[in-house]
């Protein structure tokens, strides 16, 4: 968290509290007593932005307390005037079992504060509370924002991918193709937007939102992009595939072990199921580099530096040379994993 601090909401039912611990000594620098429903929580430069089914409000991060929050409902019905009433317990209170939550989607960039009340997407002032702007469109359920080069992206409770301009709200473009509720299966790089459309991947052009190509796939939802060697590398659970970045056209698939495969510089590092080896893909060339010796044990976790690999069996720890994949090292003790967390990071 931000300089050092970590914001947490802590004690039991009827008696929560929202807390700021320092993370070098664990002292709670200051508390605020809340409810036991707070849905989000973000930090927007010194201000805490917290929302619930009730309220959304936002708390200076120096001494906790309430800079500015308001009412949900006061938001639909048009009535924005920041309330004098500021005790937390009452806005951040418990709502009655009958209270549905207007609110969902909770996303900081920058000062702005992005979040779904109703149907409607709102941007509002970190500081201040008020409202920049308001979008409505068919987010009546779920969505889920992110956003990336001023833009803001919602992925509806309706097919399709919409895009709004971050400093007005106005509606850039619209990708039919876009499945409903994208969840974690869209990603930004570049000027490039990536997005898993049912046996598809998807590419669009950020500035026009024009679809630039579609890939058959047979990779999961839950699935992680990243660009290296000219080459688009698509993550699931269990597989891997590297794709050409200018047509999409796969030029290499990989079942994995688990989790098992990271890129780092224009290589792909991965393990395959059942193999107990660890393999290096270049991606300029879609070709493989080398095949480690047999580490003895299942590869589960993966850290790559420019030398070295840093390889986790569950058991032991192992450094394999980047250059051609020998062992140069193996650890092995009472608590691996302790050792792999202390590793350096890139």
């Amino acid at each position: 968290m931000d300089q050092g601090r970590l914001p947490i909401v802590a004690g039991e039912m009827n008696a929560q509290k929202l807390q700021l611990l320092d993370l070098n000594s664990g002292q709670s620098l200051w508390e605020t007593p809340l409810s036991d429903n707070v849905e989000s929580l973000a930090v927007a430069g010194e201000v805490l932005v917290l929302l619930n089914g009730k309220a959304v409000g936002g708390l200076s991060l120096t001494d906790g307390k309430v800079l500015w929050f308001q009412p949900l409902k006061g938001m639909l019905d048009r009535a924005w005037v920041l309330t004098q009433d500021r005790d937390p317990v009452k806005w951040f209170g418990r709502p009655s079992p009958r209270t549905q939550s207007l609110g969902g989607g909770l996303l900081v960039v920058d000062d702005n504060v992005l979040l779904k009340v109703s149907d409607q997407i709102y941007c509002l002032n970190a500081g201040t509370g008020k409202v920049v702007w308001s979008a409505a469109g068919p987010f009546k359920l779920s969505v889920r924002l992110f956003a990336a080069d001023g833009l803001v992206f919602v992925a509806a409770d309706k097919p399709g991918l919409y895009a709004l301009d971050l400093k007005t709200g106005r509606q850039l473009w619209w990708v039919a193709q876009a499945p409903m509720g994208l969840g974690d299966r869209a990603q930004v790089i570049g000027d490039r937007l990536y997005c898993k459309c049912k046996d598809k991947i998807l590419r669009v052009d950020l500035k026009t939102g024009k679809p630039v190509w579609l890939a058959l796939t047979s990779l999961g939802n839950d699935i992680f992009f990243a660009e290296a060697g000219g080459k688009l590398v698509a993550r699931a659970d269990r597989a891997v595939a590297v794709l050409d970045l200018q047509s999409g056209q796969q030029a290499w698939s990989s079942q994995t072990e688990g989790q098992a495969a990271v890129v780092h510089g224009d290589r792909l590092y991965y393990s395959a199921p059942g193999s107990k080896r660890l393999s290096a893909l270049d991606l300029t060339t879609a070709e493989p580099r080398w095949h480690s010796p047999d580490l003895r044990e299942t590869v589960v976790a993966l850290l790559p530096f420019d030398d070295v690999v840093v390889v986790y069996t569950g058991t032991r720890i192992a450094g394999v040379a980047a250059e051609h994949g020998g062992i140069g090292w193996s650890w092995q003790g009472e608590d691996p994993a302790a050792g792999l967390a202390a590793a350096p990071g890139d």
